[in-house]
């Protein structure tokens, strides 16, 4: 459990200093993605820079340390929807993931 809190205050940090992230998904997983990597010891990064090969091997290195974007949506739904906090910012967000919602409720019942 101590796992999934870390990840919380993280997520949580990320919805409080970016409000973007609060939107999307993708932007809130890159930026746990970029911190994480930013936080990675000399010794963990492939070096140098500038070769494919070394980037792909980075970017494995990075996706293996950093949390499971199927965790940060978790946790950022429950913030967002438990919690009551950090909502979206943006109108079409909450539109769109109102009628996602709706759709596989209703999706679910025809199974």
């Amino acid at each position: 459990m101590a796992k999934l809190d870390t990840i919380k205050q993280k997520v949580i940090k990320k919805l409080m200093e970016e409000p973007d992230t609060r939107n999307s998904d993708t932007l809130l997983y890159f930026t746990l993605l970029r911190d994480t990597y930013k936080e990675m010891q000399e010794g963990e990064r492939n070096v140098p820079y500038g070769f494919e090969d070394d980037f792909l091997r980075d970017l494995w290195a990075l996706i293996k340390k950093a949390p499971d974007k199927s965790t940060v949506v978790r946790i950022r739904r429950y913030i967002q929807h438990d919690e009551l906090l950090f909502l979206p910012t943006q109108r079409d967000v909450i539109e769109k993931r109102v009628k996602n919602q709706s759709d596989l409720l209703r999706w679910l019942k025809e199974q």
